[in-house]
């Protein structure tokens, strides 16, 4: 069994469906979880609640990744309260908006870079800092299968995932003498409230070519980070984990 007893981590984007998953699982090994959101405090506190119910510990966070004061913040208070940061999930991800690539703009590409990749690189950057000092250190980027199998109208997405990819792996060179590991998953469709809708027929469509016949949860994208979390995972980096039920083999 993973344990992560005693180690901090900070999911972004943690009051989403997936964000979720992911800290009431790191909670449930032993982890102290901290979860950053941007606008649903809400739903933030009802995942912090039921991790406490369940005799867990963290904190909520509210910060915008695009700005780098906002990173700084979360990341001082973090280090007030529990003394170090040992595990950093960037789950933070912009709207999609389904736009064919000859009608779509800079706007909307910049909007997911922001997001995805100057959110990513910034907190990945604060992280590392305080991680090289114990000499161990947990980075796990989500990303989309759809990076390796595109789809049309989601050319700003899938781009700016693509360029996390390629920062994750250098990420994972440079750091990599210090103990740290950087890592990436990469969820199919994944069910939720707030992931990418398509209607039922479409949804059947996709869970009948996937081999295991169904589409994602939240929990089994969780249970990816949770591995690659762990102590268990200590010579596996720059590496991507694809969690779509064999979806990419068809």
């Amino acid at each position: 069994m993973f344990s992560l007893c005693g180690k901090v981590a900070l999911i972004t984007g943690g009051a989403n469906d997936i964000g979720s998953a992911i800290a009431e699982r790191l909670s449930e090994h032993g982890a102290i979880v901290a979860i950053n959101y941007l606008k649903s405090e809400g739903q933030a506190k009802e995942i912090l609640k039921k991790i406490i119910n369940k005799g867990g510990e963290g904190m909520i966070l509210k910060g915008d990744v695009r700005r780098r004061r906002d990173l700084l913040a979360m990341f001082d208070e973090i280090l007030k309260r529990y003394g170090k940061i040992d595990i950093l999930i960037n789950n933070a991800h912009n709207l999609i908006r389904r736009t064919p690539i000859y009608n779509d703009s800079w706007t909307n590409y910049k909007g997911q870079i922001d997001v995805v990749i100057k959110g990513g690189l910034c907190a990945s950057q604060i992280a590392a800092r305080d991680m090289k000092k114990r000499q161990w250190g947990r980075i796990i980027n989500i990303l989309s299968r759809m990076i390796d199998d595109p789809v049309s109208g989601y050319g700003s997405y899938i781009s700016a995932l693509s360029a996390m990819e390629g920062m994750t792996k250098v990420l994972a060179y440079e750091v990599g003498e210090h103990g740290i590991t950087a890592n990436m998953i990469l969820p199919g469709f994944t069910l939720g409230k707030v992931t990418p809708h398509a209607p039922g027929h479409v949804q059947e469509e996709i869970a009948g070519r996937t081999p295991l016949r169904r589409l994602a949860l939240p929990s089994d994208i969780a249970n990816a980070v949770l591995y690659l979390a762990s102590p268990e995972s200590s010579f596996i980096t720059g590496a991507k984990i694809i969690v779509d039920g064999g979806l990419v083999m068809r």
